[in-house]
């Protein structure tokens, strides 16, 4: 088996053994410097190569730590986030961040249209759509939890001020969840609350975006050749750093296995640890000790009763100022009661518009971009023709890559901007995917279909299709 075919968890296992850790930890160098550098510079990082670095090194230093091999990827994602966190904070200190960085992930569902295409009846009738499905998603959750997201979806508030309205603390998934979740290792019950939270923090939605992305990146790049000199001199640069010691007597390097640095520094550290903490715990307990005793004495010649009638004070403070805030809930309640009543009226005028069946709907067949069947010439633009009086029209997509469980389909406008993502694809008994799109969703004249499969939780993508609305 050659160097090129051994598995990420071969090459971390040969390493954790001392075994050929140069070449070993080269490969490891060659599959992922690539998608770390791509995560730096796509968030406007221009120390990207100091920074992809450092990642190395911590991986290099703290492979130890890695119980599992198979979770290599997610923990070599959580050292490059840390590592750019810990940059945004030193160039906010500096005062040289300007704003979000070129890598802040757009949401595509708070894009605004112009007014020319708010106007028209076709945008509005999709969007009373988008409200009838919130309202039947709000009507499905606890009172507490359709509290929480009528705050966050229709008032656009934020944690912080959600939490100062309502008696609840919001709590961000933590980040071996996410990683379960993404590796389909969760039980449906985990499974469907996680879901349920990312439905609501935009926070914990991003987190999963970008880790997904990331490792996307990484299975895209793991093959890209990474042969030229320039990788090669970055590369023995980068082991100068992790592998210093000088040769052996032999005349041949002798490099560190990994890890084997930290054990005394560590064991050093924790004892030093463990005695500051029992001689500031002990400090602690002395102050606390000594000020209970001022509280009930008080000051001298006037016993403990000043110190009672103070604590009384502070606890009748107290009080009233948790009535006032009971107040402001129930009133804040009652609100939001009175706008869940109107926006279930506006429900069953919106339901009774959507009731109407869709007729002669536009059914077309497209093809692939390259493909030699196509019926109009050897064009690669699939051409839809849509009446006037259709809003909606139904794609077949033809002589795709089979033996996927389930297929996703992104939409792209002529930017390459995704202006929507159909999920969940699978062939119906003819073999062919089918898709509805509505007609207000496209304004622009050319789209590319972007279709990809998806099997043992691998994103793979298949083929592109061209259409041109008309």
């Amino acid at each position: 088996m050659t160097p090129a075919e051994k598995t990420t968890e071969e090459i971390i296992r040969d390493l954790k053994q001392g075994r050929e850790p140069k070449e070993n930890f080269r490969l490891l160098y060659d599959r992922y410097s690539i998608p770390i550098l791509g995560f730096f510079r796509k968030r406007g990082v221009n120390d990207a190569e100091e920074l992809k670095d450092d990642v190395f090194v911590a991986v290099y230093n703290n492979l130890e730590g890695l119980r599992e091999e198979t979770k290599f990827e997610y923990w070599l994602f959580a050292i490059a986030r840390n590592k750019y966190k810990n940059w945004l904070k030193s160039e906010k200190s500096r005062g040289t961040f300007e704003g979000s960085t070129a890598g802040e992930i757009e949401d595509l569902d708070e894009w605004d249209p112009p007014a020319p295409v708010r106007m028209n009846p076709e945008y509005a009738l999709l969007e009373r759509e988008k409200v009838s499905r919130v309202l039947e998603v709000l009507h499905s959750l606890p009172d507490q939890k359709r509290l929480v997201a009528i705050l966050a979806w229709v008032e656009e508030r934020s944690p912080k001020e959600i939490a100062a309205i309502l008696p609840i603390t919001i709590n961000h998934l933590g980040e071996a969840e996410l990683i379960e979740y993404h590796s389909n290792r969760l039980p449906e019950p985990e499974r469907r609350r996680v879901e349920a939270h990312l439905a609501v923090c935009a926070t914990c939605l991003k987190e999963l975006v970008e880790m997904s992305d990331f490792l996307q990146s990484a299975f895209e790049n793991k093959n890209v050749p990474s042969d030229t000199p320039a990788h090669a001199s970055q590369f023995e640069a980068l082991w100068d750093q992790v592998a210093p010691l000088p040769p052996s007597s032999s005349g041949a390097p002798d490099p560190k296995p990994v890890g084997s640095w930290k054990r005394p520094r560590m064991l050093f550290a924790l004892a030093a640890s463990l005695f500051i903490g029992f001689a500031v715990t002990g400090i602690w307990a002395l102050v606390l000790r000594q000020e209970n005793r001022r509280l009930v004495q008080g000051p001298a010649g006037e016993g403990p009763q000043i110190a009672w009638e103070e604590k009384n004070r502070t606890l009748q403070a107290e009080k009233n100022s948790l009535q006032q805030r009971e107040d402001l809930l129930k009133s804040e309640n009652r609100r939001l009661q009175e706008q869940i009543q109107s926006m279930e009226q506006q429900q069953e005028t919106l339901l009774a518009e959507l009731r109407q069946p869709d007729i002669n709907i536009p059914i077309k067949n497209i093809y692939p971009s390259g493909d030699a069947q196509r019926s109009r010439g050897s064009n690669d633009i699939n051409r839809v023709r849509i009446p006037p009086s259709s809003t909606a029209f139904v794609l077949i997509l033809t002589d795709y890559e089979t033996g996927y469980p389930d297929y996703t389909l992104e939409i792209l406008d002529q930017s390459g901007r995704a202006i929507s993502t159909v999920g969940g694809l699978k062939p119906d008994d003819n073999g062919d995917l089918t898709v509805k799109l509505e007609r207000a969703l496209l304004h622009q004249p050319q789209y590319r279909l972007r279709l990809s499969g998806r099997k043992s939780g691998r994103s793979t993508r298949l083929a592109d299709y061209f259409i041109k609305i008309e």
